[in-house]
């Protein structure tokens, strides 16, 4: 973790990200990472507690709603250019 971003979790007791991470075997995930300052009674940095989830999934649907959008945007283009060309071939 970069200095900057221990610096933000120092000064406001939290920092959050998300990204792409490699597990231990290699292969990488979508990962949103908490990272918190642990203080004790007296407010004094005792250490960090870091909690990553996997979002992969939650990721890929993400990109796929993306891409159906927009080919449904793409459907809709087509569609109104197709009644135009209808609507200048038959005048009323």
């Amino acid at each position: 973790m970069p200095q900057r971003d221990l610096d933000v979790v120092i000064a406001k007791g939290r920092f959050e990200d998300e990204g792409w991470r490699v597990r231990k075997n290699g292969s990488t995930f979508w990962a949103n990472m908490v990272f918190t300052a642990i203080r004790d009674q007296n407010g004094n940095l005792r250490g960090f507690a870091k909690l990553t989830r996997d979002l992969t999934e939650r990721k890929r649907l993400d990109q796929v709603m993306q891409d159906k959008n927009a080919e449904l945007e793409s459907a809709k283009a087509l569609a109104e250019k197709a009644n135009l060309a209808k609507s200048d071939s038959f005048p009323a």
